[in-house]
């Protein structure tokens, strides 16, 4: 501490106002002039603002946060239940892939027998009468459908 501001730290305005001289205390028990308080308490105030706009800005941050965190979980849940949805058409195909490799397989052997697309390979009657005619052409489009493979399963 200053010479000068131990002189002033010692003279006390007897009527409660301070120190004489334009010397102050600040709150933390520091003698400072009292032009040099005032600047520092602009300083201070200035701050204090900058604190409260940081603190709003953190306030806004948060709840920015928490509507990209719900808005990534309600994408999750989608992404989850399409992935669920390929699963099932992806167990559906190989099914349907199982159940026409007898048809790929029965073709070959309508191919080798040289049948035309527009050939009957069986015909056969229903009870009500109704008659149903595989052509070679439904048979090749199973083998088609399963790119010319032949199980042979």
């Amino acid at each position: 501490m200053s010479e000068n501001v131990k002189r002033f730290a010692n003279d006390r305005n007897p009527n409660g106002l301070g120190y004489s001289n334009g010397v102050v205390e600040d709150e933390h028990g520091h003698y400072v002039l009292h032009s040099d308080y005032e600047a520092l308490a602009r300083q201070a105030e200035a701050l204090q603002q900058e604190v409260d706009s940081l603190k709003q800005t953190r306030q806004h941050s948060r709840e920015a946060s928490a509507a990209l965190h719900d808005a990534f979980m309600e994408e999750r849940k989608r992404v989850e239940a399409l992935q669920r949805e390929n699963a099932e058409k992806d167990a559906r195909i190989a099914a349907l892939e199982a159940g026409m490799r007898p048809f790929s397989k029965f073709a070959g052997v309508v191919f080798e027998r040289n049948f035309n697309s527009s050939d009957p390979v069986d015909t056969m009657t229903a009870t009500d009468g109704a008659v149903s005619t595989l052509y070679a052409r439904d048979v090749f489009s199973a083998r088609a459908l399963l790119g010319g493979e032949n199980a042979g399963n």
